[in-house]
């Protein structure tokens, strides 16, 4: 009868592979973290520039005056809106973007688009910041006086 040698691993050598694997799961997480915030706030930007965009085309589309909000509020919130003739036609908020809060000293923010060619009325730069653990400097959102818009997530960690 010949013998034939065992394969697999040992109990020993699972256990360190296990160990290890925890080891470098535990350093990744932090970075992990800090993409995940990261990507949050950049959708929240993307989401109050698309809004923004909507507004401008709603505007020349239905040839009406549009009015873009931006209004922080109570408990670190927000909401960004566009209204038509009184009427809320889309809207986005902290809600949709947890963690994702107004900057301390935020103003609420009002452009009026015309509807001839869907740009700000008689307004100088206007800017949203936001801020969140990875962003606590700020990212911004800015409407410029021509009508033009920008993000700024410079500030941020990982941006």
């Amino acid at each position: 009868m010949t013998r034939h040698p065992h394969t697999g691993f040992t109990l020993i050598e699972l256990l360190v592979a296990l160990t290890i694997l925890g080891v470098l799961a535990a350093l990744a997480a932090p970075s992990f973290r800090n993409m995940l915030e990261s990507q949050r706030m950049k959708g929240a930007l993307a989401a109050i520039g698309g809004l923004y965009d909507n507004a401008r085309w709603h505007a020349v589309r239905q040839r009406s005056d549009v009015v873009f909000v931006f209004q922080p509020g109570n408990n670190n919130t927000w909401q960004a809106q566009l209204t038509s003739g009184g009427a809320t036609v889309q809207s986005v908020s902290s809600a949709d973007y947890p963690g994702i809060k107004p900057a301390a000293a935020q103003a609420k923010v009002e452009i009026t688009l015309s509807k001839s060619q869907g740009l700000p009325r008689n307004i100088g730069n206007r800017t949203i910041s936001l801020s969140n653990p990875v962003c606590t400097n700020g990212a911004s959102f800015t409407v410029w006086a021509t009508g033009l818009s920008s993000t700024d997530r410079s500030r941020c960690e990982g941006a």
